[in-house]
């Protein structure tokens, strides 16, 4: 048995059928943007990793140089110490002299 459709029931339908429209189209758009988020999320955090992970080579790098700088610098140190004895207490001497007469400079300052 079919029923008429009145003026109330057409434009409900009409209303609901909109609803209904504008409701795929929102969820649509939800989905599409939350979709955009993750990817960009996940390149950017991608690209942290990969910043992350050269900075640690390179910082590595850096530190072995330094190292093996330190390391040569420490054995010329020690030749020259030992083929010049004199000359070597003479320069820690002035060294010593100097630190000692900086930090004296910085304690009468502060007074």
């Amino acid at each position: 048995m079919a029923t008429k459709k009145g003026p109330i029931t057409k434009a409900t339908a009409n209303a609901a059928g909109k609803a209904d429209e504008l409701l795929v189209k929102g969820t649509d758009a939800y989905t599409g943007a939350k979709e955009n988020a993750t990817a960009k999320y996940s390149d950017a955090k991608d690209a942290a990793v990969v910043g992350y992970d050269t900075a640690k080579k390179r910082v590595a790098a850096s530190a072995d140089a330094a190292k093996a700088k330190a390391m040569e610098t420490r054995e010329n140190a020690k030749v020259y110490v030992q083929d010049n004895p004199e000359k070597s207490i003479g320069i820690a001497a002035g060294v010593g002299a100097l630190v000692g007469a900086i930090i004296a400079l910085l304690i009468t300052r502060r007074r």
